[in-house]
């Protein structure tokens, strides 16, 4: 499997539901001053780490703000490398799993911090497009 990988930007998934859009929107500034070709470059440089969950989905565990950027601009493909192959596992054990390697940030549906296995939002059924501002 190739280190640096693509992907359609909106089937990520985010595992921090919550960013500060101030950072969001530095982003946005910097990826706006690049054409479409430095884009590609900037993102190929700045890979989002993801891990690859149950039913082949995958989880990016960092650089939240600038998915949130890059899909607020359109831009269609993520660069990405996988960091961990969780396919395996069973959903309930995956979360588990994620949260032990603080790959995750669980929030309940008021958008507290809780734990995966104490009313944490079921992140599974998010894409980057949901990632929401502070």
């Amino acid at each position: 499997m190739p280190k640096l990988q693509h992907a359609p930007l909106i089937s990520l998934c985010p595992t921090q539901l919550t960013v500060g859009f101030l950072e969001v929107d530095a982003k946005k500034k910097k990826l706006q001053t690049l054409s479409p070709k430095d884009q590609a470059d900037f993102l190929a440089a700045h890979p989002m780490p993801v891990v690859v969950g149950p039913g082949q989905r995958m989880y990016i565990t960092d650089h939240h703000h600038l998915a949130r950027a890059a899909y607020d601009l359109k831009i269609p493909q993520a660069c990405f490398e996988v960091e961990g192959d969780l396919s395996t596992l069973a959903q309930d054990i995956f979360w588990i799993h994620m949260d032990k390697e603080s790959w995750v940030h669980p929030l309940d549906l008021a958008l507290r911090a809780a734990t995966v296995d104490s009313g944490a939002v079921p992140y599974s059924r998010f894409n980057v497009s949901q990632i929401i501002g502070a």
